[in-house]
C-alpha cells in the first residue's frame, strides 16, 4: 500500500478475535501519518461502525433504507453526490462487511468474516445478482460481480482467546459447524444448574445466579424478547423508582406522510441502530454505552457501567451519572443520531447512548471481547454462525457460564466455507483448505 498510483481492493478476513477492528484503526493512523489521508470508515450497521468509529454505509454513501430490505435503485440527487465526493476527496476506503461491496472507487480494503453471522435477508457478496436483482437494485445497468475484482489476505492469530488454546481449539471448529463429543462433554461442563425446570423460577435463579458474578459479566441471547424478558426482570428486583428515557425526535415530512412516520418510530426499536426511542433504568442498574463518547477515559462502545444519578431539566432527564469498573464517575448527556425511514424521510434523534446491559442479543455482541459472559446456545439459535459468534465473544473458558447448549443447532454455511476455499487456493496456499462438515459430526466423532 505504499504507492499512491495502485488500485488497490483487499478482503481481509479471520476469525472472531483475529484483531480486524484492531487493524482498522491502525489502517487509519497508518494513512494519516504516513500519507498524510484521511480514512473513510464504514460498516453495513451502526452498532458496527460504532465499535470501528465509522459511519454507517448508507449515511456516509446517501443511500435509501427500506424497513425490512435493501432499496430498490434510484439515482442520486445532485447536492448527495456532491456531498459524497467532497467527503470521499482524496480517500482511502476501510470498510467493514459480510454483506456488499459498493460500486464507489475509492474502496480499498473490505473487512469480515464469511462465517460469524450471514447477511440478514440478503446474499453473500461472492454470490453473482440474477438478472431480476440487477433490474431491481441498479436498472439494468451494466453489471458484473465486484467481488472477482478483490484479492485476499487472512488474520490467522487468535489474539481474543490467545491464553487458553484448549477453547481456541473449540471454538475452531464451532466455526466450521461441528464439535466432537469430547468438545460439546467440555462445553457441558460449563452449564449452569437449575433446580427447577419451571421457566418462572428457572428465570428468577438464573438472575440469582447473574447477580453473584463479575460486574462486567454479561449475558448473550439470540433473540430480542428473550433480552427483554431478563433485562425487566433483572431491573424489578431492584426497589427503587423507575427512570423513563425518553428521545427526543425531529422531522420534516409531508402531510400525508406524517401518519406512517409516527408508526414506524412508535413500533421499530431498531431503526436507530438498535437504540430504542424509550428506556426504561433505575439507580443501580446495569447499562452498556453503545457508542464511542471519549476513547480517552473508557467511555466507548461495549463499556459496562452501572448508573448512580440522574439530573433532571424542565422537560425531562438531562444527564446520566455512570461509574465505571474502575470507580471512575461521569455524567452523560444525550448525543445525536440520524437516519432515513423512508424516502426523502430522515430523522434526527436525542438519545442516551446506553442499553440495560444484563442481557443483550448476539447478533449485538459482534465486536464484543468479554471476560465472563452467560449464554443461552439452546434451542432458539436460528442462523448459521450464531453460535460460534456468541461463544467465541468470551475470552477463556472459565468466562463461560451456558443456560443452554442445543449441538443441533451448531451450524456453518456451506457455500462460505467452500468460498474460504477458493480465496486460500488462489492467494494463500499456506493455508490448509477447510473441510466441508458432515452433518451430526458430533454425534460420532470422540
Amino acid at each position: 500500500m505504499s504507492s499512491d498510483n495502485k488500485v488497490i481492493r483487499l478482503f481481509i478476513s479471520g476469525f472472531g478475535g483475529t484483531g480486524k477492528s484492531y487493524l482498522i484503526e491502525n489502517l487509519v493512523l497508518w494513512n494519516k501519518l504516513k500519507r498524510n489521508k484521511n480514512t473513510a470508515v464504514a460498516a453495513p450497521t451502526g452498532i458496527a461502525a460504532f465499535n470501528i468509529q465509522g459511519l454507517t454505509v448508507h449515511r456516509l454513501l446517501q443511500l435509501p433504507v427500506e424497513q425490512g430490505g435493501t432499496a430498490k435503485y434510484k439515482p442520486l440527487s445532485d447536492n448527495a453526490l456532491k456531498r459524497i465526493r467532497q467527503s470521499l476527496k482524496n480517500r482511502f476506503f476501510a470498510h467493514q462487511t459480510k454483506k456488499t461491496v459498493g460500486l464507489v472507487k475509492y474502496i480499498h480494503v473490505v473487512f469480515g468474516d464469511l462465517l460469524q453471522l450471514p447477511p440478514m435477508r440478503e446474499e453473500f457478496a461472492f454470490i453473482s445478482l440474477t438478472r431480476s436483482q440487477i433490474d431491481k437494485y441498479i436498472k439494468g445497468m451494466l453489471s458484473f460481480n465486484l467481488w472477482t475484482l478483490f484479492e485476499y489476505e487472512e488474520l490467522t492469530i487468535n489474539m481474543r482467546q490467545k491464553n487458553d488454546k484448549g477453547y481456541s481449539e473449540i471454538l475452531g471448529k464451532l466455526r466450521l459447524g461441528y464439535l466432537t463429543n469430547s468438545d460439546i462433554e467440555t462445553l457441558l461442563k460449563r452449564k449452569i444448574s437449575f433446580s427447577s425446570n419451571i421457566p418462572s423460577k428457572s428465570l428468577h435463579e438464573l438472575c440469582q445466579y447473574l447477580s453473584n458474578l463479575p460486574t462486567n459479566t454479561v449475558c448473550l441471547m439470540p433473540t430480542k424478547d428473550m433480552c427483554s424478558i431478563l433485562n425487566n426482570t433483572m431491573l424489578n428486583k431492584l426497589e427503587c423508582e423507575e427512570i423513563k428515557l425518553i428521545a427526543n425526535d425531529c422531522y420534516k415530512c409531508p402531510k400525508r406522510l406524517e401518519k406512517r412516520v409516527l408508526q414506524i418510530l412508535n413500533e421499530d426499536d431498531d431503526n436507530a441502530c438498535g437504540i430504542s426511542r424509550v428506556m426504561t433504568i433505575k439507580i443501580g442498574c446495569k447499562i452498556m454505552i453503545r457508542r464511542n463518547i471519549d476513547v480517552s477515559i473508557g467511555l466507548v462502545n461495549g463499556t459496562i457501567a452501572t448508573v448512580i444519578a440522574v439530573t433532571k431539566g424542565k422537560t425531562g432527564i438531562d444527564s446520566v451519572t455512570i461509574r465505571l469498573q474502575s470507580n471512575q464517575e461521569y455524567s452523560i448527556k444525550q448525543l445525536e443520531y440520524q437516519f432515513q425511514i423512508l424516502d426523502q424521510v430522515f430523522i434526527t434523534r436525542e438519545k442516551f447512548p446506553i442499553c440495560l446491559s444484563y442481557a443483550i442479543t448476539i447478533h449485538k455482541s459482534q465486536g464484543l471481547s468479554l471476560e465472563n459472559a452467560v449464554i443461552d446456545a439452546g434451542m432458539s439459535i436460528f442462523s448459521c454462525g450464531q453460535t460460534y459468534v456468541t461463544l467465541s465473544r468470551v475470552t477463556k473458558l472459565e468466562g463461560l457460564h451456558l443456560i443452554n447448549l442445543d449441538p443441533s443447532s451448531i451450524k456453518a454455511d456451506e457455500s462460505a466455507i467452500k468460498e474460504y476455499n477458493r480465496l486460500r487456493n488462489q492467494y494463500r496456499t499456506d493455508l490448509d483448505i477447510y473441510n466441508i462438515p458432515v452433518k451430526d459430526v458430533y454425534k460420532n466423532s470422540s
